[in-house]
This record gives C-alpha cells, structure tokens and sequence, in this order.
C-alpha cells in the first residue's frame, strides 16, 4: 500500500497504523509496505493485538557488527538488528511501552522521509545517524538546555536559516548539519565544513576550539568559522530561540519537539 503526501506534508503513517491496529485480532505482525528506493524494504507494522504496539522495519544490504555498532539507544524506542537473509540486515524500531505515541509518530515519519530523500547505498547507517540525532533530543528534552547550549543552538539555526539553506536548499542543508550529533564540524558535506560558535555580548570575543581535529579541512573543502555575538537576556524584546526554531519546522519535522528541548530549565 503506497503512502501519499497528504496536502499538509504528512506521510499519513498514523492512518496505517490505525488501519492495522483494527486488523489485529489476535497477537501477531501486521505490516504494510511503504514506497522506497529498489535497494531496500521498507514497512510499517503493528504487533501484539489490540494493545500492541506500532513500529517500523527498514530491511537493505549492510553488515550486521556495523549497524549494531552504530545503533545508538534512544529513550522510548525499542530496536533490534537481524539477518533474514546473507549479506542483508533488518533494522526494527518499535514504540517502547510508556512512550508518548505523537512524538514517536514524529520521529518514525522524519526517518522514512530521511530514507527517502537519501540516494545513498547505506540505508541503514543513514537510520542509525538520524536516530542519534534523535537520541540527543530526547535526552535534552527531559534535563532542558544549558544557557549556553541555548546559545550555541541559536547560532547555528542562524547559520543553518540564513546561510545554509539559502546556498545549498533547505533539504541539504538540513542534511548536513550535524551540530547536534557532536560531529567535528557543525555542518559538512564533501564540499564545505562550517565551525559555529557563540559568545556573550560582555565578554571578549574569544572562541575555544575543543579539538585539532575540528580544523582538519581535507574531509570537507573549504573550512570556515561563524562567530556570533549574543546579548542574552531574560526579558526583553529581541529574538527568541522558539521563534528562532519557527521558520525551520518545514524543514526538519520533529522540530516541535526540539522547540519543548530548547525551554530553559
């Protein structure tokens, strides 16, 4: 069963899952297959009857100790890898019990869009590094965002809304940040690597780079350093990391909730 844009940009995976929860009169695995690229299976699926659970199975060529190498564990998904066939692994990402159902939608529909729009071989390395960007955002969604997290995260929106997506469109230049993952360089792709850092308004304007390795440019071209100056206040009229966050939700879903991650504690 083919899954069709609905006119808001929804997957309409929701409308799947309800389709197979009233299927499911007894305990078992119901699925449907999504559209995907020849290399790999895609489907969603629905188990444990009635008050079972929903989940999504990505099947593509790969290798077993990589994956579960890369796999990272994210708070309200419950994963495993397997091999059907030689040369061919199965990665499952189910709702875990107790999890909020609307956010885990959120982040299963961000996954097939991601395996949509990639056109690379290594479907199932491109999950595991899209479920680690999750996996930061889950965890800062239950201890909030430092101050100067809050900081950081508002310069690279900015470069991301006003530098990136103008220059390489809002599609790639999603795909190649990187920031929240802890990469080396904030954004990458085989062309440029973009090093993003924030200071106080009072302070001087000095950066700390953590790591050699972060101004290592073979792996990306061109190497540059955004420096933004910020005057942090609690009250005022100036702009908001929420309304920071506003213009990229069409960009990235799952933004809401990085919006709830970026309250201040």
């Amino acid at each position: 069963m083919p899954v069709r844009n609905s006119p808001e940009g929804s997957l309409g995976l929701d409308l799947l899952w309800s389709s197979l929860e009233a299927e499911a009169d007894y305990p078992g695995l119901f699925t449907r297959r999504l559209t995907s690229a020849p290399d790999r299976d895609v489907f969603v699926f629905w188990e444990g009857g009635k008050q079972g659970r929903k989940g999504l199975s990505i099947s593509a060529s790969g290798a077993l100790e990589e994956v579960t190498a890369r796999l990272p564990d994210v708070y309200g998904l419950d994963t495993g890898v397997s091999v059907p066939v030689p040369g061919r692994v199965e990665l499952r990402i189910a709702e875990s019990r107790g999890a909020v159902s609307s956010v885990f939608e959120t982040l299963i529909e961000d996954v097939v869009k991601t395996l949509s729009a990639d056109v690379a071989k290594d479907a199932l390395v491109t999950v595991c590094r899209r479920l680690d960007l999750w996996k930061h955002f889950f965890a800062v969604s239950r201890n909030g965002l430092s101050l100067n997290q809050q900081a950081g995260l508002f310069a690279e929106l900015t470069v991301l809304i006003d530098v990136m997506c103008p220059a390489i469109g809002e599609e790639s230049a999603a795909h190649a940040w990187y920031g929240p993952a802890g990469a080396l360089q904030d954004f990458a792709d085989d062309r440029l690597g973009v090093e993003v850092k924030s200071v106080s308004s009072t302070g001087p304007a000095i950066v700390t780079i953590a790591n050699e390795r972060q101004l290592d440019e073979r792996l990306v071209g061109d190497l540059l350093l955004a420096v933004y100056k910020l005057d942090i206040r609690e009250t005022g009229e100036g702009l908001t990391l929420p309304r920071k966050i506003e213009p990229f939700e069409n960009i990235w879903p799952g933004t809401s909730l990085l919006q709830q991650c970026s309250k201040p504690n």
